[in-house]
């Protein structure tokens, strides 16, 4: 252990400032109006979701279930599509 020695004198690296790493050049925060609407399209897909799941659940005419269950698979599913349809 006696003739292990520190390399560190002649080291070029620096420690990086934790502030640099935060507010570096790529640092590409949201603003309040993005985050907003984030939230806002959150929020309406969260309450549709749930009102389709109570009106299927609830529905006891198989034409109006059967219409409601479209756009309830769309809105749990975003990034799906359902073969035969526009979207």
């Amino acid at each position: 252990m006696e003739n292990v020695q520190l390399v560190t004198e002649n080291a070029t690296e620096q420690p990086i400032p934790f502030n640099a790493i935060i507010d570096g050049p790529h640092d590409e925060r949201l603003s309040a109006s993005e985050i907003g609407s984030l939230w806002e399209t959150y929020l309406y897909n969260a309450t549709s979701k749930c009102q389709l799941q109570y009106f299927v659940t609830k529905a006891q005419d198989p034409k109006i279930r059967a219409a409601l269950i479209k756009p309830l698979f769309l809105v749990a599913h975003p990034n799906l599509t359902l073969e035969g349809t526009d979207k």
